[in-house]
């Protein structure tokens, strides 16, 4: 099984669900959720020490209030962070002076007090050191780069090399102290997180088109890294040749390019997501760029895509959007995809097309699930009526009747992936706080 950790926004609060993909059953649902203190902008898996040598199980999670929790999610019943990193504390300064002219009393002025070594603005993205696992690095809206220790909760390092906000952040593969962020100013940087104040704003810059909506560094070639824009443009660069031009360019989408990824499993397989609602499948094999393959997600903008890391589901993509539900794509039920790359997979080996290889599941569709399963009499009468249905067909010829059959013996909800519920109701959404500027579609 796979677990994906997934946040999203309600009027009611923020929470972080931890959802288990069974491949091999088609099943998504939910193990369990844990409630956030604030507006969650991004998160990150990580086996991480503790203080006491023990390797966990732990979520990082970037919110708006400029502060960094880490979640133990081993722990189910969780209601507070094991760790927070940064923030501010609140004091009131008590001043109630008189003014001057017009003899009436300040209101009481709330002075912001920074923990030491806080971001001082929202939170956009997290990355977890890929051998030294105590280490997490993060990017914010303050413009700076910042290297915590997490069991002693202590940020390490604060690197202020780009000049507006920096938007993605990623540790290098193989080499422990090279670092790769991507920023607002329209530059990707590579740095070394040993060198000196003076070095960090030396270091090797690649200039794109516009500003920075996702970076990754290719698994299975080490030397170049791949950057998506706002445009919707994505390039790949070298990163021994800095400030040199991209390797490859492609035009990939019409909007922002929201999600960037090449699969762990299949060298030069890329998958990129956008705010124009698609996902988008390539081989940048050698250098050169094929499209393979496209998916309009029924999630209305899509947000983020990753790629599964274990072996066994490597073809797996996960994709979170707008409407707030997450969707799992099986890529290797697409022809294309087998044609192109060994999947180890044949036609034979799913049982509907591939467009329909991906499912589903929104919090209240689980309620639903439950409260139909714990009501016999309920379940009993849908049966009946599933029966009565299929009758009507077979007389009538009801060919709407007959996808709906479909789509249940699928396993999914008769509304079809991104429809709206039985009741008509539709997961709302908060919008991202205006303070975070371009950010606003994360």
């Amino acid at each position: 099984d796979d677990i994906v950790l997934c946040c999203h926004s309600e009027e009611q609060g923020h929470t972080l669900e931890v959802y288990v993909y069974d491949q091999m059953a088609g099943s998504l649902f939910v193990h369990h959720d844990l409630m956030l203190n604030a507006f969650p902008l991004c998160v990150e898996w990580g086996d991480c020490a503790r203080a006491d040598g023990v390797v966990g199980n732990y979520a990082a999670i970037g919110t708006m209030d400029t502060e960094i929790e880490v979640w133990d999610l081993d722990c189910i019943d969780s209601m507070l962070p094991v760790a927070v990193l940064g923030g501010e504390v609140m004091e009131g300064t008590g001043l109630a002076a008189k003014a001057k002219s017009g003899g009436k009393k300040k209101k009481k002025q709330v002075q912001k007090v920074w923990k030491e070594g806080s971001h001082r603005d929202a939170v956009l993205g997290l990355a977890w050191h890929k051998m030294q696992r105590h280490v997490l690095a993060s990017c914010s809206a303050d413009k700076a780069v910042k290297i915590w220790d997490v069991p002693q909760q202590k940020c390490l390092h604060t690197l202020s090399h780009h000049t507006d906000k920096v938007q993605g952040i990623e540790w290098h593969p193989s080499d422990a102290a090279v670092l790769l962020s991507g920023s607002f100013d329209r530059n990707v940087a590579v740095c070394d997180v040993r060198a000196t104040a003076a070095d960090w704003k030396a270091a090797g810059k690649w200039p794109v088109s516009s500003d920075v909506e996702c970076i990754t560094w290719d698994p299975h070639n080490h030397h170049q890294f791949l950057v998506s824009t706002e445009q919707g443009e994505v390039t790949c660069h070298d990163a021994r040749y800095a400030g040199q031009g991209p390797v490859f360019t492609i035009g990939a989408h019409t909007e922002a390019c929201t999600g960037l990824e090449i699969c762990p499993a299949s060298p030069g397989l890329l998958a990129t997501a956008s705010l124009d609602r698609t996902v988008k499948l390539w081989d940048v094999r050698g250098g050169k760029v094929e499209y393979v393959a496209s998916r309009t997600m029924q999630c209305g903008q899509v947000f983020c895509c990753t790629w599964s890391n274990d072996a066994d589901s490597g073809y797996t993509l996960a994709i979170g959007g707008k409407d707030g539900r997450l969707h799992v794509w099986n890529t290797a039920a697409s022809a294309a995809v087998r044609q192109r790359f060994e999947t180890g997979k044949s036609a034979d080996d799913f049982e509907v097309e591939e467009e329909l290889q991906f499912g589903s599941m929104s919090l209240k569709e689980k309620e639903s699930e439950e409260n139909d399963s714990s009501d016999p009499d309920a379940t009993s009468s849908e049966n009946d009526e599933d029966m009565d249905m299929e009758e009507d067909e077979e007389e009538n010829g009801d060919t709407e009747g007959t996808e709906r059959q479909d789509k249940k013996k699928l396993g999914g909800s008769s509304k079809g992936a991104g429809g709206a519920s039985e009741k008509g109701e539709r997961r709302r959404v908060l919008p991202l706080p205006k303070k975070v500027g371009k950010k606003k579609h994360k």
